[in-house]
């Protein structure tokens, strides 16, 4: 079933993959990643956990999303998307595992 909603739609994997590598992924995490940094200038750690929780959960939805939509064909732009994933999330999980614990300890 076609969704007119792009977020559901590159979720199921259905968007095009330079739209959800490069908009969604590069761009997007970009500027969530301003935006949680802008957040917590200054702010509470309470702020700092909602933004590290905000910017947690849009990458995991933009690493899914360009997975589901690398998926199908196998040419080398699919391939290298999802070769690039897999460290990219490790990448993201390694921050957000590093400033959450600079927050607690």
């Amino acid at each position: 079933m076609n969704t007119p909603d792009p977020f559901l739609r590159a979720w199921r994997g259905e968007e095009r993959l330079g739209r959800a590598f490069w908009l969604y992924g590069v761009a997007g995490s970009c500027a969530i990643l301003v935006f949680c940094l802008i957040a917590i200038d200054g702010a509470s750690a309470a702020a700092h956990q909602v933004a590290l929780l905000v910017f947690g959960l849009y990458t995991c939805w933009a690493l899914v999303s360009i997975w589901r939509s690398a998926s199908d064909e196998q040419n080398y732009d699919h391939l290298l998307a999802r070769a690039l994933a897999i460290p990219w999330s490790m990448n993201v999980l390694m921050i957000v595992l590093a400033l959450e614990m600079e927050l607690l300890f």
